[in-house]
């Protein structure tokens, strides 16, 4: 059985379709997959549930979010429930995560698995699903009630930021005092960018990320997980068309905006075209680059798929030239490099802090 717990769809933030979640999961030999799209459910729509059926995929884990709210209107609630009850055939194991923990309407399906605020496990052959849900502290008592069977492959699923150490802090999931406690995989929900750690000598524990991010906090590549829970191996499958890339380029080194357009050329020339990327420019220079956004755009907004920059840069400080004039401007620098009680890196940033004043930018 190949198990895929952790996907998003092009009716969230996503960029496969429905079907097109199916079809991978086929290709892939998945038995049980997981759509977590945020404050939508549409992807449960006739289309998915009839291929899901079609396929013999009996099992779908919501690993949440599947709300992105927790006062989610009445009629997107009711169209989730009412997509779960329509197909009695699948059976849905639903495990909130902190954006839907209040979002439920109160209704009972047979085919509806949900988990509380302690251990509930569900089994499929010789897998367990083992889930709770968090509301609140993380107290010590929760790792210590968890109690699995060795000869089964345990998922334990878990909605939160994680910490690798025993810490008192109870509002993170502490994997240390998830180790020997017979968790084949740990399924982690809440960060949206694929991370894998090892539990203990037979255990993993994996933030599956979503398909697509849906902005540059959410970088890297995107894709779900495939568990064959027999050879007890996992894979990560990076499916989307595109990545949200951020790159940072230093034009200290450049004595032109000709200069800079060339060396921003040649470093991002292999970036994919289809992506989404941010371009950020920082250094200091000692040329005009009021244009240098605009020949920007015109250059790569139609080479990307979205583009945009973020600019940082300084007027390069030429002090000996400064201190000679008559200015407050002057007399500031002069002040500042004869001080003896001054090291040369802090000199260097009063300086920076004193040209982003004297041009007008706001001081953070």
């Amino acid at each position: 059985m190949n198990i895929d717990l952790h996907i998003h769809t092009s009716k969230s933030d996503g960029v496969l379709t429905p079907k097109e979640v199916i079809d991978e999961a086929k290709k892939n030999n998945v038995s049980v997959i997981s759509i977590c799209d945020h404050d939508t459910i549409e992807a449960y729509d006739d289309t998915l549930l009839k291929y899901a059926k079609k396929n013999n995929i009996n099992h779908i884990i919501l690993s949440g979010d599947i709300f992105d709210s927790n006062r989610p209107s009445l009629n997107i609630k009711s169209f989730f429930y009412n997509q779960i009850e329509a197909h009695p055939s699948i059976t849905f194991y639903y495990l909130k995560g902190n954006h839907d923990i209040e979002a439920s309407l109160n209704v009972e399906l047979n085919n509806l698995k949900t988990f509380k605020e302690i251990w509930t496990t569900y089994e499929i052959d010789n897998v367990t699903i083992t889930g709770i849900e968090i509301n609140g502290d993380i107290e010590d008592y929760i790792y210590k009630s968890l109690t699995l069977n060795a000869n089964k492959f345990n998922i334990v699923m878990m909605h939160g930021q994680i910490i690798n150490s025993a810490s008192s802090n109870k509002k993170l999931i502490s994997l240390p005092k998830l180790k020997d406690k017979n968790i084949d995989y740990l399924a982690l929900g809440h960060i949206h960018k694929y991370s894998e750690m090892a539990l203990d000598e037979k255990g993993i524990a994996i933030y599956p990320g979503c398909l697509e991010g849906r902005g540059f906090d959410e970088l890297g590549p995107k894709g779900f997980v495939v568990i064959d829970t027999e050879t007890k191996k996992y894979n990560f499958h990076q499916l989307t068309n595109r990545e949200v890339i951020e790159q940072e380029i230093n034009l200290s080194d450049t004595t032109s905006e000709v200069a800079a357009l060339k060396k921003i050329e040649n470093e991002i020339n292999l970036i994919d075209k289809d992506n989404i990327f941010r371009l950020i420019l920082k250094g200091d220079i000692n040329y005009n680059y009021d244009n240098l956004e605009e020949r920007l755009h015109s250059l790569y907004s139609n080479k990307f798929f979205y583009f945009e920059t973020k600019i940082f840069l300084h007027e390069k400080i030429d002090i000996e030239n400064l201190k000679k004039g008559v200015s407050l401007k002057s007399e500031f620098f002069k002040i500042v490099d004869e001080d003896k009680n001054t090291s040369k890196e802090d000199k260097e940033e009063i300086y920076n802090l004193a040209m982003n004043l004297f041009n007008g930018e706001e001081i953070n």
